[in-house]
């Protein structure tokens, strides 16, 4: 969300009056009804509705017919009410850069009337994080009138209230200033994040202090439960602060030794990858803490001198009161329970688990056996995140939602709580044995298998790195006496098969001899078939499956069924997803998703989409690359927006997505952006991104920047990005260069074999219409017919010659072959993109807001054109029209409106870049090289087949095209 505090200028009293009617009507209104509104801001004469439109149109509300007609404040006007009662009591007076964007806020630099620099936090919960629990469950006890503005300003205030009381006993915090709304001031903390710091003078001392806070704030009655290295700062002189406060507990709370564990281990994985500490730290002597350590030199909760209720005086004080404090932690406890439990939960029972199994003495290979699979329900490549130790991300499994199980649960641990420690000792040193050199915890889109155990299956896992060694274990343990039905081993070498990517056959053999394969088994062919050039059978397995399906087997499947293009069975697959309860699960509605997609389904997509309570960035993805698959351009740019406005960073797969539609919609602007977003994120090392910026650029007639993209990808260069180079080269005008980068490619070993093809082909019949060689052009004709018999701009063309020739029966011949193949012709239309906005004109189109100027503007570009020379081009209109019509006709072609529209709206000198969907007419294409003279413009024209570059009365394609 884009804080445009300029509008704050031109807003009124009134403007803020009626915001704050409607912020007082929401706290009993959901939506707010006009009346009420005018009734509490009473402004004279009506004045409220005009007012309204007003602040609809800066989007500082949001109006609603759902219910009932209303409006409600959005982000940005509570935003700009929180910014006008600061202005006014004289703590801000300007709002500068934005500083950082995190789920739940924003962070901005703003300044004092004294020049002081500050940062202003502006609170947003249920902007992405909270949104799916808000669906999910009822957090707030069925309150009704509680909101997401509500929430977030119960956040800013408890924050505040946590910063003023934690400064005055010296903690590390910045300097609390002043709160409003949702909106807290602080002092501004000049240093860096803990995680953008590669190097420190002196780590160790950096550990302590830090580990020194978690123990201290304990001491006083509060853990911070979301401690990690994204809410350190760190300066030049190595001074620790501390921020992000709105999630604090007291050590009271029934989980607070969980939160407690959880900050420490954040701080210690941390510093142990980044900066290879041993941690061998103890605790106890820190002169500012009492607290012991457990045996591997963690703190130790319950040996710190608690002193709950400490602080809840000081917070009194500043303004947080106690049923402020239930609130806003029954709306945060409840989150962080949805969140881990909710997206977290199979892959924790699995890891619990297996530890657990290291505890009661299994042997050390077992879970070096615990195979994984990978869903594959995103595209390849896509790389899942691991979780990060971010606060309402990684509880544990022991937190149960049911109040119930959670008092059972306490009664046990406080019944026997010395063998409890005891056990979690073993489990701590169990999965601190059991990680090194692994990942920390499975990705959610993992699978684990829990067969058999033998020491000759972790044996092939750990030793196979080719077929022609899986071959030899494979051999040797046939000589040894193992079974070729052998279920345990034979799950090992079909799922090791199938991950070195072997033909199926062999796998396929193996499955066939095994004597009651399990689910892991099943699922681990429908992977492998749906990953290779024939996915059908995975189909076939499916239906000859003799077990119960689980959560892993649809993900394979509906691979497979996207490979194959068979949405018939698509659906009968979503129906049975259904069927079986998988449906909520979030990569099988990433499959599903990608599934429709891929089908050309898109509606369907969408509507998967829109039904999934948690969208990750798979998701985004999968439907933004599903409209751009199927020629939907402005959805994908609707949807690229939509995903910024909620805080979801885009990868390399969401920008090849964008610069694709960017390209289809020649919006150079846009396209420009992404680039610079590219570079500033670290994506312009992304070869596929790369490609598609190099497509973008060529396709946006800005050929020098495409050589640029191209010469920066260097040594990375492949097909695609030297054929995107070579194709931009011939459609611009630059032949001879093309040519001598496909000898160029030639050189490198990269073979590029073409076949002629419709492009071509409709090159050639357009050449002749030119040229009046029938004979030729019946030929071109022909050919087109084979490859794409449904283009109507073909029979256009084809057509076209024939009235070239005077041969008008023939004109309607081929008219009525139209007709009768079902082709109709496509409407032409022209897109010009000018402040990020792309505009549409059509033949004749009078619809514009401007319509008037640009007629106007008509009239001028044919009295200045005639001036010229020019003669209007009528000899492919049709016969029984008169010849003024004709030329009345030809003048109001969509791409001339659209230069018009240009020419009105740009200042002289500004390049105009027109995309049309169909071939240039020869009366166009003359008319736009005289108007490139006339009116001293660059004009770049992108038809159907190639580029047109307008400059100085001439064009790039020699008047061919």
């Amino acid at each position: 969300m884009k804080l445009d505090v300029e509008a704050l200028r031109y807003l009124s009293k009134d403007d803020f009056r009626v915001l704050t009617a409607v912020e007082m009507g929401m706290r009993n209104h959901e939506i707010v009804p006009a009346e009420l509104i005018d009734r509490i801001a009473s402004l004279k004469h009506g004045g409220t509705y005009k007012v309204l439109k007003n602040l609809l149109k800066h989007k500082l509300l949001h109006h609603d017919s759902s219910k009932y007609d209303g409006f409600r404040l959005t982000y940005l006007g509570y935003d700009f009410l929180a910014i006008k009662t600061l202005v006014n009591r004289g703590v801000i007076s300007s709002v500068g850069r934005k500083l950082g964007t995190g789920k739940e806020s924003d962070i901005y630099e703003v300044a004092s009337e004294d020049g002081t620099v500050l940062a202003m936090k502006l609170h947003r919960l249920g902007r992405v994080s909270f949104r799916a629990v808000k669906t999910k469950r009822d957090y707030l006890r069925h309150r009704s009138s509680y909101n997401w503005l509500y929430l977030s300003r119960l956040a800013a205030l408890k924050e505040f209230a946590f910063m003023k009381a934690l400064e005055e006993h010296e903690f590390p915090v910045p300097k609390a200033v002043d709160c409003n709304r949702h909106c807290v001031i602080m002092s501004l903390v000049q240093g860096y994040p803990l995680v953008q710091v590669k190097e420190l003078q002196n780590p160790e001392t950096i550990f302590e202090t830090v580990l020194g806070v978690i123990v201290r704030l304990a001491e006083h009655g509060l853990i911070h439960c979301d401690f990690n290295e994204f809410n350190i700062m760190i300066d030049d002189d190595e001074k620790v602060t501390v921020i992000d406060f709105p999630q604090m507990v007291s050590v009271s709370h029934r989980n607070a030794q969980m939160y407690f564990d959880r900050d420490v281990e954040c701080i210690f994985k941390f510093f142990q990858k980044r900066f290879n500490l041993t941690f061998q730290v103890n605790t106890d002597d820190n002169e500012d803490s009492d607290a012991d350590t457990d045996e591997t030199g963690w703190p130790s909760f319950s040996s710190i001198s608690k002193s709950s209720g400490f602080l809840d005086k000081e917070l009194a004080a500043s303004g947080f009161s106690r049923k402020d404090q239930e609130d806003i932690e029954k709306f945060i406890e409840e989150d962080t329970d949805d969140t881990d439990s909710g997206r977290e939960e199979t892959e924790d029972k699995q890891f619990v688990e297996s530890m657990e199994a290291n505890v009661k003495g299994l042997s050390s290979f077992h879970l070096e056996e615990q195979e994984e699979q990978t869903s594959n329900s995103d595209e390849d490549g896509v790389e899942v995140k691991q979780r990060s130790c971010k606060a309402g991300q990684d509880n544990g499994p022991e937190i149960e939602d049911d109040s119930d199980k959670e008092e059972d649960n306490e009664s046990a641990i406080e019944n026997d709580a010395e063998l409890n420690k005891s056990l979690n000792k073993q489990r701590k040193r169990a999965v601190a044995a059991a990680r090194g050199g692994r990942r920390s915890y499975a990705s959610r889109n993992s699978y684990k298998d829990k067969g058999g155990k033998s020491s000759q299956s972790s044996r092939i896992q750990k030793q196979m790195c080719s077929w022609f060694k899986l071959k030899q274990i494979h051999a040797f343990s046939i000589r040894h006496g193992i079974s070729v039905t052998n279920s345990d081993m034979g799950k090992h070498l079909i799922y090791t098969s199938v991950s070195l990517s072997v033909p199926m056959n062999y796998a396929h053999n193996i499955f066939t001899q095994i004597q009651s394969p399990n689910v892991f088994t099943w699922n681990t062919m429908i992977r492998g078939y749906a990953e290779s050039e024939n996915p059908k059978p995975a189909i076939e397995l499916y239906h000859h499956m003799q077990l119960k399906p689980d959560t892993h087997t649809y993900p394979f499947l509906l691979k497979a069924v996207s490979k194959v293009v068979d949405v018939k069975v698509g659906e009968k697959i979503h129906s049975l997803v259904a069927k079986n309860g998988f449906e909520s699960l979030l990569f099988v509605q990433n499959s599903l998703l990608h599934m429709y997609a891929a089908c050309g389904q898109f509606e369907n997509a969408y509507k998967v989409f829109e039904l999934m309570p948690e969208k990750d960035i798979v998701a985004w993805n999968s439907v933004i690359n599903g409209f751009a698959l199927n020629g939907k351009p402005n959805e994908v740019l609707t949807l690229y927006k939509r995903m910024s406005s909620e805080g979801v960073e885009p990868d390399g797969f969401t920008m090849v997505s964008l610069l694709s539609a960017c390209a289809d919609l020649a919006t150079l602007a846009l396209g420009r952006r992404a680039h610079v977003y590219m570079v500033k994120v670290g994506l312009n090392k992304n070869l596929h991104a790369n490609n598609a910026l190099l497509d973008l650029y060529a396709k946006c007639g800005t050929i020098s920047e495409a050589r640029n993209i191209f010469d920066e990808i260097g040594i990375e260069r492949n097909v695609v990005s030297w054929t995107s180079l070579i194709v931009g080269l011939a459609v611009n005008g630059f032949g001879e260069e093309a040519l001598e980068h496909f000898k160029d490619m030639e050189r490198e070993g990269l073979d590029m074999p073409l076949q002629p093809n419709a492009v071509v082909w409709r090159t050639l019949l357009g050449a002749c219409t030119i040229h009046g060689h029938l004979g030729l052009g019946a030929f071109a004709r022909a050919r087109l017919v084979q490859l794409e018999p449904k283009d109507s701009g073909d029979y256009v063309l084809f057509s076209n010659l024939y009235a070239s020739e005077q041969r008008w029966s023939d004109v309607h011949e081929v008219r009525r072959t139209m007709l009768s193949e079902g082709v109709r012709k496509t409407p032409g239309y022209s897109l010009v993109e000018l402040g990020n906005h792309v505009h549409e004109f059509v033949m004749g189109d009078r619809t514009h807001p401007q319509n008037e100027a640009i007629y106007k503007m008509l009239v001028e570009i044919a009295k200045k054109l005639k001036l010229a020379g020019y003669v209007p081009h009528t000899e492919n209109v049709l016969a029984d029209i008169e010849e003024e019509e004709k030329e009345s006709a030809l003048f109001y072609h969509s791409e001339k409106i659209a230069i018009a529209f240009m020419l009105i709206n740009t200042i002289p000198g500004t390049p105009i870049r027109i995309i049309k969907n169909l071939r240039v007419c020869t009366d166009c294409h003359f008319a736009i090289k005289l108007i490139s003279k006339v009116f001293e413009r660059y004009v770049v024209v992108r038809d159907c087949s190639r580029f047109h570059h307008f400059r100085d009365g001439s064009c790039s394609c020699r008047d061919y095209w």
